[in-house]
């Protein structure tokens, strides 16, 4: 399994975009970005990832066990 986190952060510097303009874009708090880029560890919801991923043209699959 590949770390989302790596590929969000990976694609928002190719990208060049602040994590105030993908918060903006994503309608996510830049607060929660910020703790998320900070800490892979930090518990963001499937929905605020989902949003962050969408504007980064990531796409994301849940696959049962």
């Amino acid at each position: 399994m590949i770390n989302p986190h790596k590929l969000i952060f990976a694609q928002k510097k190719k990208l060049n975009l602040s994590n105030y303009k993908l918060a903006l874009m994503s309608d996510v708090n830049r607060q929660i970005i910020d703790s998320y880029q900070k800490n892979p560890e930090y518990k963001i919801t499937a929905e605020m990832l989902f949003k962050v991923c969408n504007v980064l043209n990531i796409e994301l699959t849940i696959k049962p066990n």
